[in-house]
């Protein structure tokens, strides 16, 4: 008996081995294919086929996570692959963004805990925060884990969930300290204007719009803590003018009562983001803060040539 479920074991671990190696020339066909697309007939028929085999092995990947030890990232990579072998049109761009950020250690602290990035994917902009357990180096290496890990995952054409969940099984695992963090990011469609807030235990994100401030709620536990963990989604449309701004407890709670004064007069007179969300960190006590601080901010107008995104 013990032969048999070893030898099963074997096979699961091959076809998991195959099911992802097969992933990378399924790719590199469909991109070729796409480069061919202007050939002709020949292409087009090139292109229906490689999508087809994309979607039987999405099928694959999906049935095989769930013998897999890690089936969130193993359902995603099914999930992206099935994403990917979808046709879509030419997108025009509906709003432009400019973005900016800033952050600040705790004081006496010799690294800040929090992680940022922004990111464009495609016809898409990507804020991504995250704020690790305490301060210093070992915060910052589980928030830089979870901020590249989802920019990347989400750059693949993994979905919220499944990128949340592939994080969360990666820092559970290796989690041996008890430490978790954070995760706050918002995709927005340029072509849309549909943006897709998540929140993992951060703080609530702010929507500027004509000069009212409207804060942006999801909520849901942080990653690394538990096993399996729910998905903190929610969706708000953008529009040219409007204003996005996302920052850690750290600032908030610095903020305290004049959060809205401070975003009022900082965010909306700066003439960047960038010197937006200076100024906020400045206005919350800058290097004399009791927590890590950092804050995002993004503008959307309509679409013209010199957009930053």
């Amino acid at each position: 008996m013990r032969g048999i479920m070893l030898c099963a074991g074997v096979g699961i671990c091959a076809a998991l081995g195959g099911a992802v190696a097969a992933v990378i020339p399924l790719l590199t066909a469909l991109m070729c294919a796409f480069g061919l697309c202007r050939a002709g007939r020949f292409a087009t028929r090139e292109l229906s086929m490689t999508r087809l085999k994309l979607r039987d092995a999405a099928a694959v990947a999906r049935e095989l996570a769930a013998y897999s030890p890690h089936s969130a990232y193993m359902g995603g990579i099914g999930n992206a692959m099935e994403r990917i072998s979808m046709p879509s049109g030419g997108r025009r761009a509906y709003l432009s963004a400019q973005a900016g950020c800033a952050a600040a250690a705790m004081a006496k602290s010799p690294s800040n805990g929090d992680a940022m990035a922004i990111r464009r994917v495609g016809h898409e902009l990507l804020l991504i925060l995250s704020d690790g357990m305490g301060s210093g180096v070992a915060a910052h290496r589980e928030s830089q884990c979870a901020v590249a890990m989802y920019g990347e995952l989400i750059s693949i054409g993994f979905g919220e969930e499944d990128a949340v969940r592939s994080i969360n099984e990666l820092l559970y695992s290796k989690n041996t300290d008890e430490l978790y963090a954070t995760l706050d990011a918002i995709r927005i469609d340029l072509s849309t204007g549909e943006a897709t807030i998540l929140k993992q235990s951060a703080p609530p994100a702010f929507l500027i719009h004509n000069g009212r401030i409207r804060p942006l709620y999801a909520e849901a536990p942080p990653l690394g803590i538990l096993k399996e963990t729910s998905v903190g989604i929610r969706k708000t449309r953008l529009n040219a003018g409007d204003t996005l701004v996302l920052m850690t407890d750290g600032l908030s709670d610095a903020l305290g009562s004049g959060l809205y004064a401070a975003m009022q007069d900082a965010v909306l007179h700066a003439e960047t983001p960038e010197s937006a969300a200076r100024t906020l960190i400045a206005r919350a006590g800058g290097v004399s803060a009791r927590d890590d601080m950092s804050a995002i901010v993004a503008r959307f107008s309509s679409c013209h040539k010199n957009a930053q995104f």
